[in-house]
C-alpha cells in the first residue's frame, strides 16, 4: 500500500482537473494508433517487433540446460541494443490480447505496442504531477501535467512500438521515489528504498542509460543528510548520523536493482558476449558515429546542444511552452545557486547530467531528448507557480493571462499535430498512385535507405546515392535515370543530407538539385504530404533550404491552404516516420545516358 500513497491526499478538486488532463493525454496519444495504414515505416519498430517475434512463449517444463543455452532458449531476444523488458512485456501483452483477437500477437502487435507506449507516457503524465505536488504544491505539479499532456514530441513518440515513452515513465518515476527521501524522517525508509531499486532496475532494463539515475539516487540520499526543518541546505544543518541511514537505503538499492534487471533482463548475462558486442555497436553507432552509417550523416556538421535545442523548441515542444521550458529551467538553476533547496537540486542532478550526455552525442535523434521533456514541463510549471504566488494585481493577472497563451498553443499544436494520424501516410499514398499509374513495361527509380511498400508489377531499380562517389557510380546512376520512366522521392533522408556533404559527395550531391530542377528531363507529377495542420493553420517543414536546392516545380499541388507558417528546417527522424513529403517525378526529356552523365559529372 506504501507505493500508493501519493495519491492519498488528492482531493476532488485536484482530481477532477487532472482526470480531465488525464484522459485528453490519453487521447492524443491513442488518436490514429495505426496511422501507417498496415505498414511499418519506422525501423526501430521493426526491431522491437522482431526482438519480441523472436521470443516464443515455451511449453512447460522448460529443462534448466536449454533455459541457460542462449542459442536454444526461446526466451532470448538475441537483441540488446535495448533493454529486454520492453520485449517481453510486449510479446506477454500480446499473447493475453490474442485471446480476443489473434492477429494481435502477430502482425497487429504493432498496436499492442503503440497503446503500450501511450498507457506509458500518459502514466509520466500522471507521475509528473505527482513529483510536481511532492516537491512543491498541488498547482505547480497540475500545471506540469497539463504541460507534459499537450507536449507535441511526446503524444508523437507515444504513436511508435519504441522504447522511448516506456524508459521515460520509469525515468520519472524513479526521481519521484528519490523525492521520498530528501526528507530525513527515519519512517519508510526501507520502503523508500526498495521503491527506488526497483524503478532504476526498471529503467535500465528498457534502456542502459538509465544508469545515470544513479547520480539522483546519490544525491537524494546526501540531501537527505541535512535537517529537514528547510528546504535549503544553508538553512539546515548536516546530521552525520544519517549518513550511516542513506548507505543503508543505497546497500538497498544497489542489490534491489540488480536482481530487478536480472529478472527482467537475464540474458545480458547468459548472453554476455553478444550483449557486449551490440552495445559496443550502439557506443560506435550513436555515441561517436565511429561506425559510419548512411541514417547518421544527417548529423555531420551540426552543433552539439543547440541542435537539440532548436529542434525541441519549435518542433517537439513549441517555442511558447520550450520558452516557458527554459526560462524555467535557468529560475531552478538560479534558484539551486542562491537557496541550495533539495527540490532544484534534486531535479537538476537528472537535467544537468542527462542532457550533457545527449547533447555531446554525435547522433541527435530528438527522440533522445524525450527524458528531459517531463522535468522541463515541471520547472516551467515551477516559474509559473512562483510569479504567480509573489506579484500581485496586475502583475498577477499578467501571469495568468501568459499560462492561458502557452496552454492554449500547446493545446492548438497538438490538436494539428494529430491531425497528420488521420490522413494516409504520404508514403502510402504516392505508393498507390504509382501502383495505379505505372504500366507493367515502366521502370520506377527509388532512393536507397527508404523503407518501400510493395512496388510492382514494374520494375524496381535502386540508386546507390550513399555510396562513395566515383565514375562507376555516377555511370550507373546515369544509367538507370536512362533507363528509368519514373523515379520515386519517398523522403528527404537523402536529399536532406548528401547535398550538404559536398566534400565526400563532390558528384553525387548535384543529383538532386539537377533532378528537382528538371534539368535531368524529369518533371514531378505526383505529391503527397501530411503537415500538421488545425482550423486552417498549417505548421510546415521546409526540407529544401537547408540543402540549398530548389523547389520542384509543382509542389503547389500538394500545398496546403489557408494560413501557412513555415517553422524552417525539422530533424529528419521529426517527419520521416509519419509525415515526410514524398514525391514522383515522371520523365518528359528522354536524355541519352551520356547527356545525363555530363550533367552528374559536370562542374558548372
Amino acid at each position: 500500500m506504501r507505493l500508493f500513497q501519493h495519491f492519498s491526499s488528492i482531493n476532488l478538486r485536484v482530481a477532477i482537473p487532472l482526470g480531465i488532463v488525464l484522459l485528453f493525454a490519453l487521447g492524443f496519444r491513442l488518436y490514429g494508433i495505426a496511422w501507417d495504414q498496415g505498414n511499418i515505416l519506422h525501423p526501430d519498430e521493426h526491431a522491437v517487433l522482431a526482438a519480441a517475434w523472436r521470443i516464443h512463449l515455451p511449453d512447460w517444463p522448460l529443462s534448466l540446460t536449454q533455459l541457460l543455452d542462449p542459442q536454444q532458449s526461446p526466451l532470448n531476444p538475441h537483441f540488446f541494443s535495448y533493454g529486454s523488458l520492453p520485449f517481453y512485456l510486449l510479446k506477454g501483452t500480446g499473447s493475453i490480447l490474442s485471446n480476443f483477437n489473434e492477429s494481435l500477437a502477430d502482425f497487429d502487435l504493432r498496436l499492442v505496442g503503440r497503446g503500450m507506449s501511450a498507457v506509458f507516457d500518459t502514466g509520466t503524465v500522471l507521475l509528473i504531477y505527482l513529483l510536481g505536488r511532492r516537491l512543491y504544491n498541488h498547482r505547480t505539479g497540475l500545471l506540469a501535467a497539463i504541460f507534459a499532456a499537450f507536449t507535441v514530441l511526446s503524444i508523437q513518440q507515444a504513436h511508435f512500438c519504441t522504447v522511448d515513452s516506456m524508459f521515460t515513465f520509469f525515468i520519472v518515476l524513479t526521481v519521484l521515489f528519490s523525492a521520498r527521501v530528501i526528507s530525513n524522517s527515519s519512517t519508510h525508509t526501507l520502503w523508500a528504498a526498495v521503491l527506488i531499486g526497483l524503478g532504476l532496475g526498471l529503467a535500465i532494463a528498457t534502456k542502459l542509460t538509465a544508469v545515470i539515475l544513479l547520480g539522483v539516487i546519490v544525491t537524494a540520499y546526501a540531501l537527505r543528510c541535512f535537517n529537514s526543518q528547510s528546504d535549503s541546505i544553508t538553512k539546515s544543518s548536516f546530521r552525520p548520523h544519517y549518513i550511516k541511514s542513506s548507505l543503508k537505503g543505497l546497500a538497498i538499492v544497489v542489490p534491489v536493482a540488480i536482481i530487478t534487471i536480472v529478472v527482467t533482463e537475464p540474458y545480458i548475462l547468459i548472453d554476455w558476449n553478444e550483449f557486449v558486442a551490440q552495445t559496443g555497436w550502439v557506443r560506435d553507432a550513436v555515441v561517436t558515429r565511429a561506425s559510419d552509417l548512411p541514417w547518421t550523416r544527417q548529423f555531420i556538421d551540426t552543433a552539439p546542444f543547440l541542435y537539440q535545442i532548436r529542434h525541441l523548441s519549435i518542433w517537439g515542444m513549441g517555442l511558447p511552452l520550450a520558452i516557458a521550458a527554459w526560462a524555467g529551467l535557468l529560475f531552478t538553476l538560479a534558484l539551486a545557486i542562491k537557496r541550495h533547496r533539495k527540490s532544484e537540486l534534486l531535479l537538476l542532478s537528472w537535467i544537468i547530467p542527462f542532457f550533457l550526455i545527449v547533447g555531446i552525442m554525435e547522433v541527435k535523434f530528438i527522440r533522445y531528448v524525450l527524458p528531459l521533456v517531463p522535468f522541463l514541463c515541471l520547472v516551467a510549471a515551477l516559474l509559473f507557480s512562483t510569479l504567480y504566488e509573489r506579484l500581485t494585481g496586475n502583475w498577477r493577472h499578467f501571469i495568468v493571462g501568459v499560462i492561458v497563451l502557452v496552454v492554449a498553443s500547446s493545446v492548438f499544436y497538438s490538436f494539428a499535430h494529430a491531425s497528420i494520424y488521420s490522413k494516409p501516410h504520404p508514403v502510402v499514398q504516392v505508393t498507390d498512385w504509382a501502383n495505379t499509374n505505372v504500366d507493367k513495361e515502366e521502370t520506377v527509380a527509388v532512393e536507397d535507405w527508404e523503407h518501400l511498400l510493395y512496388l510492382g508489377p514494374y520494375q524496381v531499380v535502386t540508386l546507390r546515392l550513399y555510396d562513395e562517389d566515383s565514375p562507376e557510380k555516377m555511370e550507373k546512376i546515369a544509367e538507370q535515370l536512362h533507363d528509368a520512366d519514373y523515379v520515386i522521392v519517398f523522403t528527404n533522408r537523402a536529399y536532406g543530407t548528401i547535398p550538404r556533404l559536398t566534400e565526400r559527395y563532390p558528384l553525387g550531391s548535384k543529383y538532386h538539385e539537377l533532378l528537382f530542377s528538371g534539368k535531368l528531363g524529369f518533371e514531378m507529377v505526383y505529391c503527397a504530404t501530411s503537415y500538421p495542420s488545425f482550423l486552417g493553420v498549417t505548421f510546415m517543414d521546409d526540407t529544401f533550404t537547408r540543402s540549398k536546392l530548389p523547389v520542384p516545380e509543382g509542389m503547389d499541388m500538394c500545398s496546403p491552404g489557408g494560413i501557412i507558417i513555415n517553422m524552417g528546417f525539422a530533424d529528419e527522424t521529426f517527419t520521416v516516420f509519419d509525415h515526410p513529403i514524398s514525391m514522383v517525378f515522371s520523365k518528359v526529356t528522354d536524355l541519352t545516358q551520356g547527356e545525363i552523365l555530363d550533367l552528374l559529372i559536370s562542374n558548372q
